[in-house]
């Protein structure tokens, strides 16, 4: 059997873009793109592969089959007449422990939050991985918000455990493109301004907002554009997340 890609063997084509699905003889059971992972079934039931005594199963990485990422991979097939017992896998076939993703002690992730995100007036806003840049962000990715003016918000929500006073310890981005952003929780405006330019992209590491008052459960949190670095040639933002500290 050649195919076309990989995603075409499993019959979705572009479909594996929508997300999990499920159908007889394929499906899309894990998309997760923030961890860039994907699982996804193919049952052979309509087109049997036989085979007397070996059976070899390549598949294309790319389009040039130049395409570096980690796969496993695990195939079932039904045999009924007597065999001997199988031997031990080899251990160079057996699939790679991952890498531990950095994760910041008590991180309300800021890509968690983004379905109770919103831009006025609509701006783009994404989960975003940061594996590709120099640094370690909480969970290798960020909440990605791209204004292009000064004056634009974004409004978000993240639960504290109880209505008392926290620390809030902010972590963001900084980049050439990143503009300046004023940060109110609750309608208390914050200081400092979360300065976003930099050279290069990295992460800004812990900026304490210092001691506030939060509600048990839901806080409104309000982010506005108010300038950028002369240097800047943008006001994108990026929020890693939020650490609560009693």
């Amino acid at each position: 059997i050649i195919g076309t890609g990989t995603e075409d063997y499993f019959t979705s084509g572009w479909d594996t873009n929508s997300g999990v699905d499920s159908a007889p003889y394929h499906g899309v059971t894990i998309k997760d793109e923030i961890s860039t992972r994907i699982t996804t079934p193919r049952w052979h039931n309509e087109d049997p592969l036989p085979f007397k005594r070996t059976l070899r199963f390549t598949i294309e990485h790319g389009g040039t089959n130049d395409v570096t990422a980690d796969y496993t991979s695990v195939a079932y097939w039904y045999q009924t007449h007597p065999r001997p017992a199988f031997p031990p896998l080899p251990r160079d076939h057996m699939p790679t422990e991952p890498e531990p993703v950095p994760r910041i002690a008590g991180m309300i992730e800021g890509e968690s939050l983004l379905s109770r995100a919103k831009a006025t007036p609509a701006a783009p806003l994404t989960a975003q991985l940061m594996d590709a840049w120099e640094g370690e962000w909480s969970g290798l990715g960020q909440l990605w918000w791209r204004p292009n003016r000064i004056g634009e918000q974004m409004t978000l929500s993240f639960n504290a455990p109880e209505a008392r006073e926290y620390e809030l310890v902010g972590y963001f981005t900084q980049a050439p493109d990143y503009g300046d952003v004023r940060v109110t929780v609750n309608g208390r405006t914050l200081s400092p301004v979360v300065r976003g330019y930099a050279q290069n992209v990295r992460p800004t590491g812990p900026i304490s907002f210092g001691r506030i008052p939060l509600n048990a459960g839901s806080n409104a949190v309000v982010f506005e554009v108010v300038g950028k670095d002369d240097r800047s040639t943008g006001y994108l933002f990026g929020l890693d997340g939020f650490v609560l500290r009693p």
